[in-house]
This record gives C-alpha cells, structure tokens and sequence, in this order.
C-alpha cells in the first residue's frame, strides 16, 4: 500500500466497486502484518488513495476533495464492518434489486440462516469451492 502507485487502488464512480475495493486492500494489509490497527489501516488507505487522487488526470481541486471524502467515509464503514479476525473474509458489497434481496431474505429465514450467509454460501458454491 505504501508504494507511489497507491498499492492497487483506482479511482471509481461505483460506490459498491469502491467499497470492493477498500475490502481487498484491508485484507491485504491485515495479512501482511495481522497486528495493524484499526487507526493504522484507515491512515494507509486514505494515504494511497491520495496518491492515487492526485495523479488522476482531469480532476479538478473540488472533484479531487469530493472522491477523497467518499472514499473516507466507505473507509469508516468498510472497517465498522469488518472487525473480524484478520484475513479471514472479504465483505463484498453486491446491489441487488429489492425483490432480489426479499427473496434472499426469505430463503435465508426458510433455511435459518441470514441473509448474509446465505449469499456467503451462493457465492462460495459458485466459485467452486
């Protein structure tokens, strides 16, 4: 994360893309020194990310402010939602259509099951594993 290139991170208008992103880059960090902090893993991440803002062609100085506070704020909650044990799982943010996510809701209570697990275990069985 800490290399001139912003370690992998790009710049997108898809909040969902973003937080994907953010996810990957938090596991990463947490598996290259498992003992990062919370703190530290935000002040990375926003660092690299700025690097990344500042060589994007185009921008101006209130577009470049406006994608460096977005990109804080899904900081914030990407690790609201993953204080897990590090490495463990990548949250992946997926949109679904309303009644996509009902009928999900509804065979994850139909299983006794979550709805975030039951997706885990769709996804899981798609990648083949």
């Amino acid at each position: 994360m800490g290399d001139a290139s912003g370690g992998g991170l790009f710049v997108s208008e898809n909040r969902v893309d973003l937080a994907n992103e953010i996810n990957e880059a938090i596991n990463r960090l947490q598996l290259a020194n498992p003992n990062v902090s919370w703190s530290e893993v935000q002040n990375v991440l926003i660092a690299a990310y700025c690097r990344v803002v500042a060589r994007k062609a185009g921008f101006t100085a209130a577009e470049r402010w406006s994608r460096m506070r977005r990109f804080s704020s899904v900081v914030e909650q990407q690790i609201a939602a993953n204080l897990m044990a590090p490495g463990e799982l990548i949250v992946a943010n997926v949109p679904l259509l309303p009644g996509v996510f009902r009928e999900l809701r509804s065979q994850a209570a139909a299983s006794g099951q979550t709805t975030s697990q039951l997706m885990a275990a769709i996804l899981t069985r798609a990648a083949g594993r």
